[in-house]
C-alpha cells in the first residue's frame, strides 16, 4: 500500500471491478467504466485493507446539475468476489414518504372535578404544514380518572396537549405524529 491517488481516468470500458489501490479515481461522461452503479461519470474512492482481501468501493454519480440525480452508492469486495452496490437514500429520496415523529409529556392537573390541563409541545422538526397528531394517556384508569386527552391548536412546529382529570394527579401522554416533510 502506497500514498492515495487522485487520478483521471482516461480509459473508456474500465471495469471498476479491479480497482482495488486506495485512491481518488474520476470517470468523465467521455470515460464511462463497466460495472457503475448508476450514471455514466462520477468519483470512485477505494478504501482497502491491509493486504486488498475486503475493498470497499463508493461511488460519487457526478449528476446533471438542477435535476438532484446525484447519487452516492457503497459495495464490498470479501472472500473473493464483489457484493451488489447499495444506494445511499438522500433528503431528496424521501419526499412523499411521511415524517413521523413521537414523544412523551407529562401533565399535572389541579384536582378538581373534570379538571382540564395542557402543555405545549414543540416538533423535533417543522413539517411542511399541520400534521396529524394522535394522542394516548398512560394510565390505567382510562374513563374513570382520565375522562380523556387530545392534541389541539395544531402547527407545522407543535401543538397542545390537552388532559381531562377527575383527580389531581401528573399523568404522561405519548403523541404521534405525522405528515410532510
Amino acid at each position: 500500500m502506497g500514498s492515495i491517488k487522485i487520478i483521471q481516468v482516461t480509459t473508456a470500458k474500465t471495469n471498476l471491478n479491479n480497482y482495488k489501490d486506495p485512491g481518488f479515481y474520476y470517470f468523465s461522461g467521455s470515460y464511462t467504466p463497466t460495472n457503475i452503479p448508476a450514471g455514466t461519470n462520477g468519483w470512485l474512492i477505494v478504501f482497502p485493507n491491509q493486504d486488498e482481501s475486503a475493498v470497499k468501493q463508493l461511488w460519487l454519480r457526478h449528476g446533471t446539475p438542477g435535476s438532484n440525480d446525484f447519487e452516492t452508492h457503497v459495495r464490498t469486495y470479501a472472500g473473493g468476489s464483489w457484493g451488489s452496490w447499495e444506494r445511499y437514500l438522500t433528503e431528496n429520496d424521501l419526499n412523499g414518504i411521511p415524517l413521523i415523529q413521537y414523544g412523551r409529556v407529562d401533565i399535572a392537573t389541579t384536582g378538581t372535578a373534570n379538571d382540564i390541563a395542557s402543555k405545549a409541545i414543540k416538533f423535533p422538526k417543522a413539517y411542511k404544514s399541520a400534521p396529524i397528531v394522535m394522542v394516548t394517556p398512560a394510565t390505567t384508569s382510562p374513563g374513570y380518572q382520565v375522562l380523556g386527552c387530545a392534541a389541539a391548536d395544531i402547527t407545522a412546529t407543535g401543538c397542545n396537549i390537552y388532559l381531562n382529570r377527575s383527580s389531581k394527579n401528573t399523568t404522561t401522554v405519548m403523541w404521534v405524529a405525522f405528515g410532510a416533510r
